[in-house]
């Protein structure tokens, strides 16, 4: 318990220390997501999975918090949606879809250039909480892409003032609910899961 304690305490000393120059920002990108789909012909078949892609979007913010020099520390919180469709052997359509919230803790690095111009390149750990997924647009509540898991992420931007473009590429590392690291086959599965994304911020509040 005094370990955890000391680390909130540190970590709070950290943001207030930070509060002067934390920078707030607002983001929107496009995501394209590996998905692996489940799906059931009907009552009397088992299910049936095949890997597919979903595309979608996220929206959310994040806070910049300075730490040392030009690294910095960004939490955030972003609201995604993604979906697919797939026609089936027999030519019927399949539909999935789902909303997850995400929670980065990025470690930003500044590369600054002429002017107000700075390369951005960050990476960190990502949770997410699955709040719904649809199949046929029906809530399914055993489907396992309803769930807890986390991801590492790596990516690069440029911001010119107030405003950033940015890119990055996120991979699954725990993203199935039977994950058992003396399961190899679960392991596998575990990994298989990936997301591409592109999008564009703007800074709020006053520039340092």
């Amino acid at each position: 318990m005094k370990k955890v304690l000391s680390i909130l305490a540190l970590t709070g000393a950290m943001l207030f220390a930070g509060e002067a120059y934390a920078q707030l920002s607002v983001n929107v990108a496009y995501i394209h997501q590996q998905h692996t789909f489940y799906y059931q012909k009907d009552a009397a078949d088992g299910l049936f999975d095949n890997m597919d892609y979903m595309n979608g979007g996220m929206i959310g913010v994040s806070l910049n918090t300075p730490m040392l020099g030009t690294v910095g520390l960004a939490p955030g919180a972003y609201l995604s949606f993604a979906s697919a469709k797939q026609t089936l052997a027999d030519s019927s359509d399949f539909s999935t879809s789902n909303v997850n919230l995400k929670i980065p803790f990025y470690l930003n690095f500044k590369i600054p250039l002429s002017g107000s111009a700075d390369v951005l390149v960050f990476g960190g750990p990502v949770f997410n909480v699955g709040l719904s997924t649809l199949a046929n647009y029906k809530k399914v509540a055993d489907q396992m892409d309803v769930h807890f898991d986390m991801g590492g992420t790596v990516g690069a931007g440029l911001q010119i003032s107030r405003f950033r473009i940015f890119v990055g590429y996120n991979i699954g590392l725990i993203d199935r609910d039977d994950f058992s690291l003396t399961n190899k086959e679960s392991v596998k599965k575990a990994w298989e899961g990936s997301t591409l994304f592109a999008g564009v911020g703007v800074v709020l509040g006053q520039m340092k």
